[in-house]
C-alpha cells in the first residue's frame, strides 16, 4: 500500500495504455480460469450451501487445517459467495494451505471484488498499486480503492485520500483528500487520523490549526501510530516555554523510539542532549539513541551522532568519526550534510584538507538547491578556492533558474545581489531582479523591494507602501505587520487595525495582540472588551504570554468576560510559567491577598522575586511591602528600603511614597532627612499619589506654608483621602 508517486505527465503513455490492455486481458482470462482453479484435487459436490461450505472452511482454518479450509472456501466461492472468494485469494497471497501465488490471489480478489466484497476490493487495489500479481496500474488501483471506500472500508478510503493528496492517477484535490481522510478516520483508520493531524499542523488542504493537529495526532498516537507519536512529540517540544510540554514530548518520542521509529530516536536523542523534558541532560544516552537512529540510515540520527563525535559530547571526541557519519548522510543525498562535509574539507576537520573536494560537495548540495551551499559555491568561484577563480560562475548559480523565468529564482538572485552573498553587492541589480519577481506577484520579492524603496536604495514606478500592500494582500505576514505598524505611527488607527486584522486572521500573534489592545482601548475600532478578550484568547492559545496575562487581567476585573478570579489565576500562572514578569507579579499579588487561590504569602514572595529579577518595577515595590511587613519573609526594613528605592527610581509612585516615608522617619537604615522625604513625596504626588499629597500637606503645614499645604490636602481629598478631608475642614 504505497500510493505515493505523482504521474509525471498530463497524459498517459503508450506503455500505460498497453498495461491497461494487458490487465483487462488478464481479468478476462482470470474469469475463465477461476472455475477451473486446481487448488484442490477434487471439486467438492455441491451438497451444501455456500454458507455451510464457508463455515466449514472457517472451522478448518481455525483448527490449523488450512488445505482443507481452502477446499471448502473454493466450494463456497464456486457458488458465488464473495467472502469465500476473498478467503481463497487471501490463502494464495499468504501461502495458507497452498503455495504463495500472487497472480491467483489477484484473480480471486477480483472475483470477490466484483461481487462487492470491500476487503477484496481493497486488497486488489493494493496489488494494482504495488504491481503484485498484476501489472501495476494506478488508475485501476484508484477505481478499486474508490469502490471499497464507497462500501465503508477505512483503509481503502485512506489510500484513496492519499492518491488525491499527491495526484496519483487522479487530479490532485487536497480538499477532497481531507474529506476522505476525515471519513476514514471516523471509520477507524489510524493512518487517516495521522494524516489529518499532519495536514492541520502544516495547513495543507485545511486551515492550519494547532489545536486540531494536536487532537488528531493525539488520537493516532494513542492508537500506537509511531509517525503520529513522533510528530506529536515534535509539536509539544515546540512549546518549549512549558516544562510539562517538553516532558510530554519526551514521552511521545520514547513510545515511537521504542517501536523502532528512527526519526523519534533522533528526536529523543536531541532531548537528552539538550536536557529538555528529561530529568537532566545525559549526553551518553543521547549518543545511544542517535546511534540507533543512525544505524537505520536516518539522516538526522547520522548528523546528530556526527555532531556528538565532532564535539566530544557523550563520547570520546573524534573529528574523523564525526566526518565519517556526516559523509554517510551526505552520500545519502542530504544537502545540509553535503554542505557540512564540504566545510570540513575546507578546514581539514576530521578529513584531509582539500579545497577541491570541498567544491565537489558544495556542488552536490548546490545542485539540490541548498541555499547556503550555493552561496558557498559562489564564494569558492569568486575567491578561486578549490577551483579557478570565476566571478561569472559564482553568479551563474543564482542566475540559471532566474533566466528560465522562475520568480522564486529571481527573488533569490535579488537577495544575493542585495546581500553580496554571490561576491557582488549591487542594489541596482538587486532591485531589478526583485522588480521582475515582484511583477510576477512573488510576495517575498514585493516585500524586499518595498524595504529597498523605503530606504532609498531603489526607485520604482510604485511607492514602498504600494509594494508593502501588494505583499500584504498576498498574505505576507511581515508586510501586514509592517503596514499595521506604519499606519499606527502616523495615527491612521483604522488602517492599522485593518492590516493587523489580516495578519491576525493568519494566526499572527502580533496582529492578534494588537487587535486585543485596540478593542480594549477603542483605538481604531469601537471599544469592545468582549472582542478584545476573543483576540487575546487567540494569541494566548498560541502561547503568547502578553495575551495570556491580559486575559488574566480581564478575568480578574470582569472586563469583557464574567469575572472569575480562579480563571485569572490560571492565566497569570500560564503566562508566568513562560517567564513574563508582569504575569509573575500579578500571580504573586493574587497569592499575597488570596484572590482566586488560597492566600500564600511565601508563594507570593517567590513569584515577586522571579518578576523582580527580570526588572519588573512593581514586583520590586511589592517585595518592599513584603519585607517591610514581614509577610512571607523575615521582616527586614533595610531590604524593604532597597527594594522600594529600586522601584521608585523606575517611577512607581507607591515605592516613591514609601522611600519618602522612610526618610521622614529614619526607617530601613535611612537616616532622617526631611528634604529627601519631601523630594520623594513630590515625585509620587506628581503621579497623583493621594498619600504623598497628604504627607506633603502635613510637612508644609508644619512649615506654615499654608497655601501649599491646602493645595496638597485638596488633591488628596479629591481622591477620597479622609485625613485630607479632615484637614481641609480645620483649615
Amino acid at each position: 500500500m504505497k500510493p505515493g508517486a505523482k504521474r509525471t505527465s498530463a497524459g498517459r503513455s503508450r506503455g500505460s495504455r498497453t498495461e491497461d490492455h494487458r490487465n483487462r486481458q488478464r481479468e478476462r482470462q482470470g474469469e475463465q480460469s477461476l472455475s477451473g482453479d486446481r487448488t484442490d484435487a477434487t471439486t467438492p459436490l455441491p451438497c451444501k450451501t455456500a454458507e455451510e461450505w464457508f463455515e466449514q472452511g472457517r472451522r478448518s482454518d481455525a483448527a490449523g487445517n488450512h488445505s482443507e479450509a481452502l477446499k471448502s472456501f473454493v466450494a463456497a466461492a464456486a457458488m458465488g459467495f464473495a467472502p469465500a472468494a476473498f478467503r481463497v485469494g487471501l490463502a494464495h497471497e499468504q501461502g495458507r494451505g497452498t503455495p504463495r501465488d500472487q497472480i491467483k490471489a489477484s484473480d480471486w480478489y477480483r472475483r470477490a471484488a466484483r461481487l462487492g466484497h470491500r476487503n477484496a476490493q481493497y486488497r486488489l487495489a493494493t496489488m494494482y498499486s504495488e504491481g503484485r500479481g498484476v501489472i501495476r496500474d494506478d488508475a485501476a488501483a484508484a477505481r478499486w480503492y474508490h469502490n471499497a471506500a464507497e462500501r465503508g472500508h477505512a483503509e481503502a478510503t485512506t489510500c484513496l485520500a492519499l492518491m488525491y493528496s499527491v495526484g496519483r492517477a487522479v487530479r490532485p484535490d487536497l480538499s477532497r483528500a481531507m474529506k476522505l481522510f476525515l471519513r476514514a478516520a471516523q471509520l477507524g483508520s489510524v493512518e487517516a487520523e495521522y494524516q489529518l493531524g499532519a495536514a492541520y499542523a502544516r495547513g495543507r488542504g485545511v486551515e492550519e490549526s494547532w489545536s486540531k493537529a494536536i487532537d488528531w495526532l493525539g488520537k493516532a498516537a494513542e492508537h500506537g501510530h509511531p509517525d503520529a507519536q513522533n510528530e506529536l512529540g515534535t509539536m509539544r517540544a515546540r512549546d518549549s516555554a512549558f516544562e510539562e510540554s517538553l516532558r510530554e514530548a519526551v514521552e511521545w518520542y520514547r513510545k515511537a523510539a521504542d517501536a523502532g521509529h528512527a526519526g523519534a530516536q533522533a528526536n529523543l536523542a536531541e532531548m537528552w542532549a539538550t536536557g529538555k523534558g528529561v530529568p537532566a541532560k545525559n549526553e551518553q544516552l543521547a549518543v545511544d539513541w542517535y546511534r540507533k537512529s543512525a544505524s537505520q540510515g536516518h539522516i538526522k540520527g547520522q548528523k546528530g551522532l556526527a555532531s556528538m563525535y565532532l564535539h566530544g559530547r557523550g563520547v570520546a571526541k573524534s573529528a574523523s568519526t564525526g566526518a565519517e557519519w556526516y559523509l554517510k548522510a551526505a552520500a545519502a543525498g542530504d544537502a545540509d550534510a553535503q554542505n557540512t562535509v564540504a566545510s570540513m574539507y575546507l578546514k581539514g576537520e576530521g578529513v584531509l584538507r582539500s579545497d577541491r573536494t570541498a567544491v565537489e560537495w558544495f556542488l552536490r548540495a548546490a545542485e539540490q538547491g541548498h541555499r547556503e551551499a550555493q552561496e558557498n559555491l559562489a564564494e569558492m568561484y569568486a575567491t578561486g578556492r578549490g577551483t579557478a577563480r570565476n566571478v561569472l560562475l559564482s553568479l551563474d548559480w543564482l542566475m540559471k533558474a532566474a533566466d528560465g523565468g522562475s520568480a522564486s529564482a529571481r527573488y533569490k538572485l535579488g537577495l544575493a545581489y542585495e546581500t553580496g552573498t554571490a561576491g557582488v553587492k549591487d542594489d541596482e541589480k538587486a532591485a531589478r531582479w526583485y522588480t521582475l519577481a515582484a511583477k510576477q506577484e512573488h510576495p517575498q520579492a514585493q516585500y524586499r523591494l518595498a524595504l529597498m524603496v523605503e530606504a532609498g536604495r531603489a526607485v520604482t514606478n510604485s511607492s514602498a507602501a504600494t509594494w508593502f500592500e501588494k505583499a500584504g494582500e498576498q498574505g505576507i505576514l511581515a508586510a501586514q505587520e509592517r503596514l499595521g505598524r506604519l499606519c499606527s505611527q502616523i495615527n491612521r488607527a483604522n488602517e492599522a487595525a485593518k492590516w493587523y486584522r489580516m495578519a491576525a486572521e493568519q494566526g499572527s500573534i502580533t496582529g492578534q495582540r494588537f487587535l486585543g489592545d485596540a478593542y480594549f482601548s477603542g483605538t481604531g475600532v469601537g471599544q469592545d472588551h468582549q472582542a478584545a478578550a476573543e483576540w487575546f484568547r487567540k494569541a494566548a492559545a498560541q502561547s503568547d504570554a502578553y495575551a495570556q496575562n491580559m486575559l488574566g487581567w480581564m478575568y480578574e476585573t470582569g472586563l469583557g468576560v464574567a469575572q472569575d478570579l480562579k480563571q485569572a489565576v490560571e492565566w497569570y500562572r500560564i503566562a508566568a510559567a513562560q517567564g513574563l514578569a508582569r504575569a509573575q507579579d500579578n500571580l504573586g499579588r493574587m497569592y499575597a491577598y488570596g484572590r482566586g487561590t488560597e492566600k500564600d504569602e511565601t508563594q507570593a514572595v517567590e513569584w515577586y522575586r522571579k518578576a523582580a529579577v527580570k526588572g519588573d518595577s512593581w514586583a520590586e515595590a511589592h517585595l518592599g511591602d513584603m519585607f517591610f511587613g514581614g509577610r512571607g519573609v523575615a521582616k527586614d526594613e533595610a531590604e524593604a528600603a532597597r527594594r522600594y528605592r529600586t522601584a521608585a527610581e523606575k517611577g512607581i509612585a507607591h515605592a516613591q511614597y514609601m522611600v519618602g516615608w522612610m526618610y521622614e522617619y529614619g526607617r530601613g537604615g535611612l537616616g532622617r532627612d526631611e528634604l529627601q522625604a519631601e523630594q520623594w513625596y513630590v515625585r509620587a504626588a506628581n503621579q497623583n499619589h493621594a498619600e504623598s499629597h497628604f504627607n506633603l500637606g502635613r510637612l508644609y503645614e508644619l512649615r506654615r506654608w499654608y497655601s501649599d499645604a491646602r493645595s496638597h490636602y485638596r488633591d488628596a481629598a479629591e481622591q477620597g483621602h479622609e485625613g485630607a478631608k479632615e484637614k481641609l475642614r480645620k483649615f
